[in-house]
This record gives C-alpha cells, structure tokens and sequence, in this order.
C-alpha cells in the first residue's frame, strides 16, 4: 500500500526559492550596511585616540613650562619676564606643538612693575591648523 500524501504536490512544508532569494539580498542589504557603520567607526575611533595622545603632550609641555617658571623665579628674582620669554622660544616646540610667548609689563616705570607672560602652547594639523591649544599667564 502506497500512501498518496507522500508525494502529493500540494505539501506546504519548507520555503519557496523566491523567499530565500528576498532573505539572502535583505540579510546582504543589512550585512553591507553593518560592515559600512563599523568600517567609519572603527577608522574614527584612531583619530580620538591620537587626539587624546597630544592633548597630554600639550599638558606635559606647560609642565614643564610652568617647572622652569618656578625655578626660573627661585633663582632669578630681579631678572625680566622677557629673560624667561626668550628662553622658552628657544626650549620648547617641535614636530607638531608649537609655543608662542607674550610678554607684557604692566606699569613699566611705577613704583612696582607687573610684568605678565602669556604662553600658548598649540597642536598643529598637516595643514599647520591649530587644532586644541593651551594657554597659560605667567606673573611677576
């Protein structure tokens, strides 16, 4: 005896190769958008690092500033800001990091001279763009 309902043709069971088809080119759709997003993120992620990195050079750089600064005023207490200017132009910034000094006196030729020293310390893109800077005012 041979059961009929084996090979009838009318058995719903499985998928049709046209939903496989609309399954695989969706899955592919959201497969080449997945691998889009993390491609851009994992790319970005490099410059927030690198970003991150000179932004503690910058910090160490006024540091080491403000370092000589102090012993700068320990050891030369009648000396001039524009002493310590010159020093710092030629001491520091290389590469990428740039420094720049202001020196100002206040009330040259009162009774007590005020003399300020602006220091800006600068991360500089390819395009020699100032993309994050510190600033820093010395006092005497």
């Amino acid at each position: 005896m041979i059961h009929t309902e084996l090979f009838s043709c009318n058995d719903h069971r499985g998928f049709t190769l046209l939903e496989v088809i609309i399954t695989l080119v969706i899955a592919a759709i959201l497969g080449s958008m997945l691998i889009q997003f993390t491609g851009t993120s994992m790319s970005r992620s490099a410059e927030t690092v690198e970003r991150v990195r000179n932004a503690s050079l910058l910090v160490r750089t006024v540091e080491r500033i403000t370092k000589d600064y102090r012993n700068w005023l320990r050891d030369n207490p009648d000396d001039s800001f524009a002493n310590l200017k010159n020093t710092i132009d030629s001491s520091y910034g290389s590469g990428n990091i740039t420094v720049q000094t202001v020196f100002a006196d206040v009330d040259a030729g009162m009774d007590a001279d005020v003399e300020i020293l602006w220091v800006t310390v600068s991360e500089l893109d390819e395009n020699a763009t100032v993309r994050q800077s510190m600033v820093t005012l010395f006092t005497k």
